[in-house]
């Protein structure tokens, strides 16, 4: 959702305020208030390593003429890079642009989502999950216990059986007549 709302607030951008602002600073820079001029060169590198080593900003006390000069550079070379991201956000809004197909995408894929939620219930599932459960544990365990406990009392039975005719064949042997 986050991402969605991100990519729609991107794809929905108007830059025609900043490039209206760059244009009246190329116009008519605007001097210091306090008669001071301070004027600065501004240098973009595209090809570091690291994002702090981006621009390279250098500053020099000036006169009012160097002032409006650097003034309209500065403004100029943040128009030039205004247009550039527009251009890029043109493409970039673009129907055909990956990043529209994407956001289409993230909208389906939300819709979808929200369709389901409150929707996915697993009560079925719980049911046939607890009937398994009473034949595992009520049905065939039982089974088996009942089972095994009957061939246990009939193992006992048949020892006391065992039991009883040695008793009697040991009795008989004994007691034998010789006549």
């Amino acid at each position: 959702s986050g991402l969605t709302d991100n990519l729609n607030a991107v794809l929905s951008g108007n830059t025609n305020s900043m490039m209206t602002k760059y244009a009246d600073l190329v116009a008519s820079p605007k001097p210091p208030w306090d008669g001071t001029y301070e004027c600065y060169t501004l240098s973009l590198s595209s090809a570091s390593g690291s994002f702090r080593d981006l621009v390279e900003v250098r500053s020099y006390s000036c006169s009012a003429a160097e002032f409006e000069t650097s003034s309209r550079i500065l403004a100029q070379v943040a128009q030039d890079r205004g247009i550039a991201f527009r251009d890029a956000l043109n493409n970039v809004k673009a129907s055909s642009s990956k990043w529209t197909q994407l956001r289409d995408s993230l909208v389906q894929v939300k819709d979808a989502v929200s369709a389901l939620n409150g929707r996915m219930d697993c009560s079925a599932a719980r049911e046939d999950w607890a009937a398994l459960s009473d034949q595992v544990c009520g049905g065939l365990v039982a089974s088996y216990m009942i089972a095994g406990q009957a061939w246990l009392i009939i193992g006992c039975l048949g020892c006391l059986g065992a039991l009883a005719q040695y008793k009697l064949w040991r009795h008989l042997r004994d007691n034998r007549s010789l006549y």
